[in-house]
């Protein structure tokens, strides 16, 4: 979309570009039936990539086919324009990505935000997809603080063949999240976003990544070995919180918790284990 803002898609009025990515942009838009909404347009010139368009309309379908409460709200999905896009609530509250930016999280918040995580990924695996791109900037907040998972743009059905690779060795996704099966080359499989979501809360609770490296190179090195986080800082953590950490992130998809509602038992017991503090912010 190049004209000025605000312009017309459609029944939609596009008033501010909210993000900009290699195929889609994002705008906060307002629609006579939603009201205030994001409307992520695929980007015209990309609407002949066969893989481009393939991955975006399979977005669109997954999006308006799993409704769940931790899951950011799809209202609409087709063409306009000669562009294919998708609409879903307007979630201002931002990510988690901004929010992390400014400092980890207390304890009761971190275990909030993942179980409301964990609870997404659940609808998500029960319609036989999986959704390969969890990490903070797909978790987004409403205006009240509540998190939602978002952004099924390289989600797919388990069942489906594996998508071509991004470039030689990676699987497509960010391989930082990634666990270490799919980095030696396993297609994705629900307890790989298991993994990604104990990624996810181990980084809400210290601000860092569970495995690092000094470049790239030994960061996807140490990712496919399965390195897991340093015990040292596992160890300061709150002793309520480490048994779901050291279960999301093992090694192997089956030193894992069997489903995201066994995780999610696994974070109710840390919470109820947790000292006396703060109200965690809205779950």
């Amino acid at each position: 979309m190049r004209q000025p803002l605000p312009a017309r898609f459609g029944r939609y009025v596009l008033l501010r570009v909210l993000g900009e990515g290699s195929s889609a942009q994002v705008f906060g838009a307002q629609c006579p039936i939603h009201g205030s909404v994001a409307v992520k347009i695929l980007r015209p010139e990309l609407a002949g990539d066969t893989e481009v368009a393939t991955r975006f309309l399979r977005e669109t379908t997954l999006s308006m086919a799993i409704e769940h409460e931790a899951l950011v709200p799809a209202y609409d999905a087709g063409t306009e324009q000669g562009c294919h896009f998708l609409s879903n609530a307007w979630m201002r509250g931002g990510t988690l990505l901004q929010r992390l930016r400014l400092a980890p999280l207390r304890p009761a918040a971190a275990l909030a935000v993942a179980d409301r995580v964990l609870a997404a990924l659940s609808a998500i695996h029960a319609a036989g997809a999986v959704h390969r791109d969890v990490k903070p900037s797909n978790v987004l907040f409403d205006g009240r603080g509540r998190a939602y998972l978002g952004d099924l743009g390289l989600a797919r059905f388990v069942k489906e063949r594996q998508l071509a690779v991004t470039m030689p060795g990676f699987a497509i996704g960010s391989p930082a999240w990634m666990a270490p099966e799919q980095l030696r080359g396993a297609g994705p499989e629900p307890r790989s976003d298991l993994y990604a979501a104990g990624a996810l809360l181990y980084m809400c609770l210290t601000g860092t990544l569970p495995v690092r490296g000094g470049d790239t190179r030994e960061l996807l090195h140490n990712l496919r070995a399965g390195t897991g986080p340093d015990p040292e800082a596992i160890a300061a953590l709150p002793s309520a919180v480490r048994a779901p950490l050291q279960a999301l992130l093992a090694p192997l998809p089956e030193q894992r918790p069997r489903d995201a509602g066994a995780a999610r038992e696994l974070l109710r017991a840390a919470r109820e284990l947790l000292p006396p503090g703060p109200p965690a912010e809205p779950a």
